[in-house]
């Protein structure tokens, strides 16, 4: 009985663990991916504020490019969703979505960790941009694409019908 007792002992405590993070921030503040995304913005010559409210709805950014260049990307609203363990949802597409068209501005939704299926394809429908972590460091902007990131798949523009 006393090696169970000592067994139990060397059990770990809830949330107790030997493995290292696999992030290098706090994801519980989804405040860091907020900082990113507006970092590279302003890399690719956006103008950009964070937590502005948009009908009364606090959308994370904000961005108009600087000068304008009169096309559909040149005013940008975007969430952002530094969720590690959980996919993004329909929700949150529908919710971006709409409060760009209200301010006739590009949609994009910014996610760590990806989108569910129906996310996917109902982002595909509003024309919502889906931003990885992985596409901050690019040259510029990624497009709008047919292939779900980050699969390694070829980026390739949505033409309208």
């Amino acid at each position: 009985m006393s090696d169970l007792a000592e067994e139990l002992q060397h059990i770990p405590g809830v949330g107790d663990t030997d493995e290292e993070p696999t992030v290098d921030h706090d994801p519980t503040n989804g405040r860091w991916l907020e900082k990113e995304f507006v970092t590279a913005l302003e890399t690719w010559g956006y103008l950009t504020a964070r937590n502005e409210h948009i009908f009364g709805l606090e959308t994370d950014v904000v961005a108009r490019r600087n000068p304008p260049r009169n096309k559909p990307e040149d005013f940008i609203v975007a969430e952002c969703k530094d969720w590690h363990t959980t996919l993004v949802g329909r929700q949150a597409v529908a919710s971006i979505s709409h409060r760009a068209l209200l301010s006739h501005a590009m949609p994009v939704l910014v996610v760590a960790c990806g989108v569910t299926t129906p996310a996917w394809y109902l982002a595909q429908l509003l024309d919502v941009r889906i931003i990885t972590i992985d596409d901050l460091t690019k040259e510029s902007l990624p497009p709008l694409t047919e292939h779900r990131p980050p699969r390694g798949t070829f980026r390739t523009r949505r033409e309208p019908r």
